[in-house]
């Protein structure tokens, strides 16, 4: 820093050789330029010899270099914008004293020896705040790009690591990276019937959240709605609230136009971005109108925190089940009546589309390779079950594949199919145990939840990514 004393030459930002140090008044002063600064170079022998502006050294760019000279230059020099030469009065200076300057761009900076103290800048070599990948330790490199791709639990407990550590993960820049970079499902948030919701992690050492009843709100909740490690709940207030159950930050917002209900059909749309610091969400309601056969849209945007009236509206009695899916700026509602509620929010536009007849019940909506799907499964003989994935824009069968999923203890148990954040993966719930099968690899994982009993069957599941995104 400017100021600061340095006891190594090491440390300096210029460069003398053995003869400028001891430099009378007949020796000749060289200055090479390295970037946009001098360095005073002593040696007769190179008199008039031209500087090589070429380094293996990071060049400032211009506006670095301009602003780490401000105040610093000597009164008597006067620079040409053009020619980057010295005034009149400078070029009269005997043979003893002549300066060399070298021109990088379309203006070059002169300073003496004591200017690069005052800088305290070694332009030597890489500045000791930055590393080239070269001199990078292991740590370095996890700190950068590791850390981003870890679970909220497991950088809490890495803060222990070291302060470095400690620094980095509390920093809101790396909540940021997390929050697009970390999109694995981690467990799911689930509730029944109205009671305190709780949270089901597959990896207990990996995944968590630090108060799975969501205490911290200001009263009891619905959970309705999840998206990329936001949580969308509703209290006995009729207000809505978003929360991020990892660092327990929460926002109340403001009470929409029409009434919802407790248990509206809302999805909470977060897509995290680079170009976003906070978390820019969207609410997208479908609301059935009282004694009329007809559902009005509402939403509202996190950018202008107000709730706006879509100018279109469904015409129809309609029930919706489950959580609804949002995608590529569609929300989608599965009804009662078998069918899917389609609504473009940009275009205010909606669609129904039809689930095939022969398709399986207790199925969800899903994203796979970026096109709508309904996952269903049904039994075929024993232990034998059928995956049949429904896709594209009439929701056609694509796929059947069949698994063999062994018997549990609960084998007897009602089954479903869990809604899921990975279009790779399909959760099946049956009694306290869930079958995750991976499209890509064709296997079969089996995750044991303890506690669990066949009323959770009817539960609502939500899947979780535990991320560490600031509620905006």
């Amino acid at each position: 820093m400017a100021g600061e004393e340095y006891s190594s030459s090491d440390d300096w930002y210029y460069v003398l050789d053995d003869e400028g140090k001891n430099s009378s008044d007949e020796s000749l002063s060289h200055y090479v330029e390295i970037g946009s600064l001098s360095l005073l170079d002593d040696d007769k022998s190179d008199k008039g010899k031209e500087s090589n502006p070429e380094s293996d050294l990071e060049l400032m760019d211009d506006e670095e270099s301009n602003s780490s000279y401000e105040g610093l230059l000597d009164d008597e020099a006067s620079y040409s914008s053009d020619e980057g030469l010295l005034d009149d009065e400078e070029k009269s200076l005997s043979e003893e004293s002549i300066y060399h300057y070298t021109e990088i761009g379309s203006s070059s900076s002169v300073s003496e020896d004591i200017f690069g103290k005052q800088l305290g800048h070694n332009f030597t070599s890489f500045p000791r705040f930055r590393k080239t990948n070269q001199q990078k330790e292991i740590k370095d490199i996890a700190n950068l790009y590791i850390l981003p791709l870890l679970p909220a639990k497991t950088l809490v407990r890495f803060r222990s690591v070291s302060k470095e550590w400690d620094f980095r993960i509390k920093s809101p820049l790396l909540a940021h990276e997390q929050s697009f970079s970390f999109k694995d499902l981690s467990g799911f948030f689930c509730q029944y019937n109205g009671k305190k919701p709780t949270f089901l992690t597959l990896n207990n050492l990996a995944y968590g959240v630090p108060t799975p009843s969501l205490a911290f709100l200001p009263g009891p909740v619905n959970i309705i709605s999840s998206s990329n490690g936001l949580l969308l709940c509703k209290g006995n207030d009729d207000l809505y609230y978003i929360c991020n159950p990892a660092n327990e930050e929460w926002k109340a917002l403001p009470k929409p136009a029409y009434y919802h209900g407790p248990e509206p059909a809302t999805i909470l749309a977060f897509e995290p971005s680079r170009l976003n610091m906070g978390a820019n969400y969207q609410l997208i309601c479908a609301v059935p109108l009282f004694d009329q056969p007809i559902v009005c849209f509402e939403i509202y945007s996190s950018g202008t925190q107000s709730w706006r009236v879509s100018n279109t509206m469904f015409v129809g009695e309609l029930g919706f089940t489950r959580a609804g899916l949002y995608m590529k700026g569609m929300a989608y509602w599965e009804t009662s009546r078998r069918e899917v509620l389609a609504f473009d929010v940009k275009n205010n536009i909606h669609e129904i589309i039809s689930i095939p007849r022969g398709a399986p019940l207790n199925g969800v909506l899903a994203r796979i390779h970026d096109e709508l799907c309904y996952i269903g499964v049904s039994t075929s003989w024993g232990d034998e079950y059928s995956i049949e994935i429904y896709g594209g824009v009439h929701l056609r069968l694509k796929h059947t594949i069949n698994v063999n999923l062994e018997p549990g203890p609960d084998s007897d148990a009602i089954w479903r199919v869990l809604p899921c954040v990975d279009g790779e993966i399909v959760m099946i719930l049956m009694g306290s145990l869930i079958y995750s099968y991976s499209l890509r690899s064709q296997r079969i994982e089996t995750i044991s939840l303890d506690g669990m009993d066949d009323v959770w069957a009817w539960a609502n599941f939500l899947p979780y990514v535990n991320s560490l995104v600031h509620v905006a």
